[in-house]
């Protein structure tokens, strides 16, 4: 019974519907009381996810660190090179990126000391690369999404190496190199329209205005952002709408001030509600607690964890 709840709410997780995985999930843990600490520790990890994707930072946390422990007794690199990254990629989130450079180090560490595969090895790359991003880090952030590219290149996994083109795209738009963005993104959003990642397409549009509005195309940064933020609006993922809004406003706050300060009322709206669930206290708390024990992968970690189960 526990693994079908489980099953049902990786379902829900893989479509996108993150309310009714969170739903599931918690049914599952309610069964899994005489479980393997593995069956125990994917659920964990996946409910984490699941309140990450809702930008409920501190629920996510709770579960991750939950996760990481069984991991850590488990002795398994590879699992806890796996916590350590899914924990620092919500401290990102979470507008925490110093503590997070922390966590996603020792993943690199124990996941070269796992060998870990290809797959799993892009996407704490790729962490990493958003990571220094955040820090205004920014060689060390394209050295990273590079790393990620060239590791994803060799298993020929076309949607995966579209999520790392945009994570490279991200850092480009970032350093103020739009047209090299725009050239990424232009192959990257149809092919995620085309396979119907919601949330992907989300970040690539998001990207795809902030290009083209860094090379003076107004109309069509305009038309990207709102896009994006249609389709945050109805997956319901605030933080990547906030980025969107922030966007439009600075994009029309010159032009059209009423329009812009409804984006801007509205990107206040959304920053207030992001952060009340992640206070600073929050977050040092949750810090401290894995300091003393030692810190997506999505579809390819998903995959693995059902054929163990």
């Amino acid at each position: 019974k526990a693994l079908v709840w489980y099953w049902a709410g990786e379902w829900y997780y893989a479509e996108q519907d993150y309310p009714l995985a969170e739903k599931n999930l918690l049914r599952a843990l309610e069964l899994m009381e005489y479980a393997d600490e593995k069956s125990i520790s994917d659920n964990l990890a996946m409910l984490g996810l699941t309140y990450m994707r809702q930008s409920k930072y501190e629920e996510a946390l709770r579960y991750m660190y939950r996760c990481y422990r069984l991991d850590s007794e488990s002795g398994d690199s590879d699992r806890i090179s796996s916590s350590l990254n899914m924990i620092a990629g919500t401290l990102l989130a979470a507008g925490n990126p110093e503590e997070a450079e922390g966590y996603i180090l020792r993943a690199i560490a124990f996941a070269k000391s796992a060998n870990t595969p290809p797959s799993r090895s892009a996407v704490i790359y790729g962490m990493a690369s958003e990571i220094e991003n955040r820090l205004d880090h920014k060689e060390q952030a394209l050295l990273y999404a590079d790393s990620a590219c060239m590791v994803e290149a060799t298993t020929g996994n076309r949607y995966k190496m579209a999520v790392r083109q945009t994570q490279k795209a991200s850092i480009l738009v970032s350093m103020g190199r739009f047209s090299e963005a725009e050239v990424i993104l232009a192959q990257e959003v149809p092919y995620f329209r085309e396979a119907g990642d919601q949330l992907s397409l989300a970040i690539a549009l998001n990207k795809r205005g902030q290009a083209a509005s860094g090379m003076g195309h107004r109309d069509e940064a305009v038309e990207y952002l709102s896009e994006a933020i249609d389709i945050c609006q109805r997956i319901g993922n605030p933080y990547n709408e906030a980025y969107a809004q922030r966007a439009i406003y600075e994009i029309l706050y010159k032009s059209n001030p009423e329009a812009a300060r409804v984006h801007l009322e509205r990107y206040h709206q959304l920053k207030d509600s992001l952060y009340s669930h992640a206070t600073a206290e929050q977050l040092a708390r949750f810090n401290a607690e894995f300091g003393r024990d030692e810190l997506e992968k999505e579809k390819e970690q998903l995959t693995r964890r059902n054929h163990r189960l």
